[in-house]
């Protein structure tokens, strides 16, 4: 049991900010800076790391990409990342309760703020939900003397009140071109990308408290449980009550199509660029990416530590401690003209500010950040605090989640084939044979809805490799077990090994290999 002392709150709009800030300081500690952010995401069939503890209890890390964290009860960082999420929403809690309280709540600044501690609150939310199942909900600050030991509430309550505060605010938020704050404050780009994000996680599976895979539809009473359900106006004007999860993929269409809409852009053409402006501290707003993390110098953030290309040796921008590697199969289910596939998979290191060329596809580091591209003097003994930003959403993520839900209401339409065609262009827009990549693979896919959706599965991979999404996604969709157990047959299958073949001996040897 815990008691937490009652803060004062904010009613003024440099009150509010400061307030503010406490909440987003909490992404710069360690629990998120590395472990939930990056580390804690393998496991899949495209970030995948060899545990070194070997075996549970090791008292490391690497027992949770293990699939051990059960046997883990004393590990310290659990119970850390535990903490640091419920902290992270009791501050945010402080502050939509001193908006909500002041005299000046109406004021568009504060409003904006309150927009932004929602979202806040939403994102540990969904990883609290995500790391741990069912847990408790507070959506009013600890007080003096309270105690803490609440009861458990549904995830999929838990969704439905974070989609309808989402959807009441939302409207009341500035864009990241208007914002003072860009990409790295919350805003109401993000806002709608998140809700459309709940949504999807709203409608697919999750694990019971008995251990079973199932939508809420399955266990719960979505028909009259209030807390199950979301009201919110269409993009017709028409008002929806959002109840089962075919509800739900509407309601994630309708606010994707909603940000799409009021803020269509254009996907850069630069894949790489994109987080190469990262590594060099550019930031882009109404652009690719919707909200990045905002660390500072020395003060925050594994980008380029624990993630990212290996630098070892002597380095001028200081080296690393590579802890998120990728699956030599992701490599190789690559098309040869996907543009994603190089700025992805880094098939070389670093070694005394040289590139060393790796040789085989056994070790593949995320290659969208790079210490050594740091355009700032990080120093040649520096290892955590580089400054680089870490996306939380991206655009072409609306575009796929728009996809996707309408391919779970529709079918193939055009519409969802529209949507996975602007995220392909961009992919191969250097390729010769473009027309085949894009145009006719897309038609070769959309024969049925069942088709189509494993295409969604494979662009998601594509598109985002590295970046700590595919975990959560493979166990909405309810198919990681099959993509896990597909991965061991494929690596046994190409016969790699930590002594590998040559990816281009593989390649001859087993020409017929199945892709994703």
């Amino acid at each position: 049991k815990h008691v937490m002392c009652e803060k004062p709150m904010a009613h003024n709009t440099e009150d509010a900010q400061k307030v503010l800030m406490g909440v987003y300081a909490k992404f710069a500690e360690d629990p998120f800076t590395s472990r939930m952010s990056n580390v804690w995401m393998q496991n899949t069939d495209v970030e995948c790391m060899t545990p070194s503890a070997g075996i549970p209890n090791g008292g490391h890390r690497s027992d949770i990409w293990g699939l051990q964290a059960s046997a883990d009860v004393s590990f310290s960082d659990i119970y850390r990342a535990w903490n640091n999420n419920y902290e992270t929403i009791d501050r945010a809690n402080q502050v939509i309760k001193g908006i909500k309280e002041s005299s000046i709540s109406s004021n568009a600044e504060m409003q904006h703020m309150l927009g932004e501690a929602y979202c806040l609150k939403a994102y540990r939310y969904w990883l609290l939900v995500n790391f741990w199942g069912d847990v408790p909900y507070f959506d009013v600050p600890a007080v003096f003397g309270e105690e803490l030991d609440k009861a458990k509430t549904d995830k999929n309550i838990i969704y439905s009140k974070l989609i309808q505060e989402l959807v009441e605010v939302e409207g009341n938020m500035k864009f990241s071109d208007i914002s003072t704050g860009g990409v790295e404050r919350m805003n109401r780009d993000y806002a709608l990308g998140l809700i459309s994000k709940l949504a999807l996680f709203r409608a697919g599976y999750g694990m019971t408290s008995d251990g079973q895979m199932k939508r809420a539809d399955e266990y719960l009473d979505v028909a009259s449980n209030s807390e199950l359900a979301v009201t919110y106006t269409d993009n017709s004007g028409v008002q929806q009550t959002a109840r089962t999860y075919m509800d739900y993929y509407k309601l994630a269409k309708n606010y994707a199509e909603k940000l799409i809409s009021l803020k269509p852009r254009a996907l850069r053409t630069d894949f790489a660029g994109i987080f190469k402006d990262q590594c060099t501290y550019k930031v882009v707003n109404n652009s690719d990416i919707l909200f990045e993390v905002a660390f500072v110098e020395s003060f925050g953030g594994d980008v380029g530590w624990c993630i990212g290309v290996p630098n070892t040796g002597s380095c001028k921008n200081g080296t690393t401690t590579a802890q998120v590697f990728l699956n030599p199969i992701y490599y190789m289910s690559f098309a040869d003209n996907d543009i994603r596939r190089d700025a992805t998979c880094a098939r070389y290191s670093i070694l005394n500010d040289t590139i060393s060329a790796l040789g085989n596809v056994t070790s593949l580091s995320p290659g969208k950040w790079n210490r050594a591209w740091a355009t700032k003097s990080l120093g040649s003994s520096s290892s955590k605090g580089t400054g680089i930003n870490w996306p939380l959403m991206r655009y072409s993520e609306v575009l796929l989640m728009l996809a996707e839900a309408e391919n779970e209401i529709n079918g193939p339409t055009d519409a969802a084939k529209s949507a996975l065609k602007l995220v392909r262009e961009r992919a191969f827009n250097s390729s010769p044979t473009i027309t085949n990549d894009v145009t006719n693979y897309i038609d070769s896919v959309s024969v049925s809805k069942e088709l189509f959706f494993k295409a969604i599965v494979n662009e998601r991979a594509w598109e985002f490799g590295g970046e700590g999404l595919r975990r959560f996604d493979l166990i909405r969709w309810n198919n990681y077990g099959e993509i896990i157990n597909k991965v061991v047959v494929d690596l046994n299958n190409w016969a790699i090994s930590t002594d590998s073949l040559l990816l281009n001996t593989v390649k001859t040897t087993y020409p017929d290999a199945e892709k994703f």
